[in-house]
């Protein structure tokens, strides 16, 4: 019996960790579980582009920031790290008991890591949303993919200490190509209008 009891205990230990891997495998190849705590920077402008161009995207008072108790890929972090902790403690103290507490304290600093990790994540994003379109209007940035007055390209620029990109048009004629530097000059429909540097001092 006590055999049997023992085979329990580490088949346990086994599917738990198991089941955390092949889950988190899955969450990042399908997407699921993670889409609400992640959006890269060069996405602002088009989750940006449907509201005036004197208003921020504001989450003060939202609740976005405060990642869920059981939010899901904190359990799967859960799952590894107890499977994982109490297979090796169980085969270093032999003790069904014994090995229940460490794989709980370690399962349950990985839960709290990972929750940690995604709160600052969401924190991150959460001031990168606040941002007004208006306040990119002056900045300089670099082109990242050829744009004219008639083709939409991609200018690269850093606005409090973040990398971020926007859709944008050139206002004179002509092509303006990647890595030249341009100037922000206004807003059209979610699309930077540019100057190149050059042009924009001899305006001013």
């Amino acid at each position: 019996m006590e055999n049997l009891y023992i085979d329990w205990i580490n088949a346990v230990y086994i599917i738990c960790m198991s089941l955390g891997i092949l889950l988190s495998i899955s969450a990042l190849i399908f997407g699921s579980g993670h889409g609400a705590s992640h959006t890269p920077h060069g996405t602002f402008v088009h989750s940006s582009i449907h509201f005036d161009h004197h208003a921020s995207v504001s989450q003060e008072g939202a609740s976005s920031n405060n990642v869920p108790l059981l939010n899901i890929n904190a359990l799967f972090a859960f799952l590894i790290g107890f499977g994982a902790a109490g297979l090796i403690a169980y085969g270093m103290l032999k003790g069904t008991l014994a090995s229940l507490l460490p794989a709980f304290v370690i399962g349950s600093l990985c839960w709290y890591t990972v929750r940690k990790i995604l709160s600052a994540m969401l924190k991150g994003q959460s001031k990168f949303l606040t941002t007004s379109l208006d306040d990119i209007i002056g900045v300089t940035g670099t082109v990242s993919s050829v744009l004219s007055d008639h083709r939409v390209g991609e200018v690269i620029y850093t606005l409090e200490g973040d990398t971020r990109a926007i859709p944008a048009k050139h206002k004179y004629t002509g092509e303006v190509h990647k890595g030249e530097q341009v100037v922000v000059i206004g807003i059209v429909s979610g699309v930077a209008m540019v100057v190149r540097s050059d042009n924009f001092k001899m305006e001013n």
